[in-house]
């Protein structure tokens, strides 16, 4: 930086000047001074001051152009802003990373409540609208506990130690045909599978099990419409019980409320 040149004194112990003379040389080099000073405390900018060390600086505007402006804390933690953007350090490693082109890399929690993201708006507990989450995993809970799981067109229960359990949905289980099974799972056993026939769904046991049970002993089970046993491999232990029938009667062409029960056998 260049060096400030303050008027020269005269060596007034090697002089035989009168004292008026040595009194009016001192007057003006105190002038001299005083007006360099001023001018040098007024207009501080590059070409006087490579440092400036202080504990507050107050400005309307800081023009830093292409220096870097640093603050060093604690433990080697510091906060720096340069061309390259923002940057947060705790002294281990990068909290915060903002670079011009408005990419924001950030470690730790985000606390807001209220404002807006996404389309969504920031309530104290919650977020509300119409907006759109698109892409990822939406997990229920941490990785470690039992959740839901939502990605790549697929529903799952997963248990804290990663094995599949209860549903289990396929929106596109055989690709670009559109045909959506579901299967219920236990422990990464597929038990009950509802097979996409297109224009219908078939309950049959899961690649995980070998049969499948209908109902519960002490309560009752319904039937409506037709049911057809004729693909059926075998059929045992099959009981029908109809009373209250009405049909024609013998020969005096009567009609007579009968009974009918039985069980049914397809060897």
């Amino acid at each position: 930086m260049p060096t400030p040149q303050f008027p020269a004194i005269e060596d007034f112990y090697a002089s035989n000047a009168p004292l008026e003379q040595k009194v009016a040389a001192l007057y003006d080099a105190y002038i001299g001074i005083s007006r360099y000073l001023t001018y040098l405390l007024s207009a501080l900018d590059t070409l006087n001051v490579s440092r400036l060390d202080a504990k507050v600086i107050k400005t309307g505007t800081l023009d830093a152009n292409l220096v870097t402006i640093r603050s060093d804390l604690s433990g080697g933690a510091f906060i720096q802003l340069d061309t390259n953007g923002i940057v947060i350090n705790n002294g281990m490693q990068d909290t915060f990373r903002a670079d011009l082109s408005g990419n924001v890399t950030l470690r730790g929690t985000i606390f807001a409540s209220a404002g807006l993201i996404g389309g969504w708006t920031i309530l104290p507990d919650k977020l509300s609208g119409s907006g759109v989450i698109e892409g990822g995993v939406v997990r229920s809970g941490p990785t470690n506990t039992a959740r839901l799981e939502l990605s790549n067109g697929k529903l799952q229960g997963i248990l804290g130690t990663g094995e599949r359990t209860g549903l289990y949905f396929d929106i596109d289980a055989i690709a670009g045909t559109g045909l959506a099974d579901i299967h219920l799972y236990h422990n990464n056993a597929q038990l009950l599978t509802f097979r996409d026939n297109i224009s219908s769904y078939t309950i049959m046991p899961g690649s995980g099990s070998t049969s499948m049970t209908i109902g519960v002993t002490g309560k009752s089970t319904y039937a409506r419409g037709a049911w057809n046993f004729s693909n059926a491999d075998s059929v045992s232990g099959l009981y029908f019980s109809f009373s209250g029938v009405t049909g024609p009667g013998g020969a005096d062409n009567h009609t007579h409320a009968f009974s009918v029960s039985g069980y049914v056998t397809r060897a």
